[in-house]
């Protein structure tokens, strides 16, 4: 049963905007400014691929779940106490992004056991991520009070539907990091693409 006193957005919007401005950010932290003799800081920079791949394919993703966040937000009206407990996870789950990715970064070429660990790692916290977005909107479509007049019917379901794809997803690449960690990485790279271009719900009207 939802709470009978519900809560104005706006405060959980900008809670969750700064959070997720912060998760970006400690992004950076982890590109090291490497130490190079005369003439060997071009091959110093390029030694540090993996922190700037780890860069990369972290920011866009924390860009996609901010997006999705935001979708959700535009179609709920109000919150109650349970859904700010859930957006909670959500954040929490963002803000720790950061140590996996540089845990895949200082190990994806430190010997196959290191680098399999460490794409495991990446995948289960964007397993997590996911699910945190399933229950959330697992709580929105039996609690429809909270949504927004313009929401769609069907994007609960929608949105469950496309978050339990993505934990398939990177269950999949949890196998495939066993096999070849460096092919995990690249599956979490072209996850991420797909995230982007992914069907869109309908624009409110």
């Amino acid at each position: 049963m939802a709470d009978a006193r519900p809560i104005e957005t706006v405060r959980l919007e900008a809670f969750s905007d700064a959070v997720f401005a912060i998760a970006a950010t400690l992004l950076v932290i982890e590109v090291k400014v490497p130490q190079a003799a005369a003439g060997e800081l071009l091959h110093a920079l390029l030694d540090e691929w993996s922190s700037y791949a780890g860069y990369a394919v972290s920011f866009a993703v924390i860009g996609v779940l901010w997006v999705n966040h935001h979708a959700t937000l535009e179609r709920v009206a109000k919150v109650d106490r349970s859904l700010l407990f859930l957006n909670l996870v959500v954040l929490a789950v963002v803000a720790f992004i950061p140590f996996p990715t540089a845990v895949l970064a200082d190990y994806i070429d430190g010997g196959i056991a290191n680098a399999r660990w460490a794409t495991i790692t990446y995948a289960l916290v964007m397993m997590a991520a996911a699910g945190s977005f399933a229950l959330m909107w697992l709580y929105l479509g039996r609690h429809r009070e909270l949504l927004a007049p313009h929401c769609e019917e069907h994007a609960p379901a929608t949105a469950i539907r496309r978050a339990l794809a993505g934990i398939a997803a990177y269950l999949v690449t949890v196998g495939i990091a066993i096999l070849s960690p460096a092919v995990a990485v690249a599956m979490f790279a072209l996850l991420t693409v797909a995230f982007v271009f992914a069907e869109r719900p309908a624009p409110r009207k």
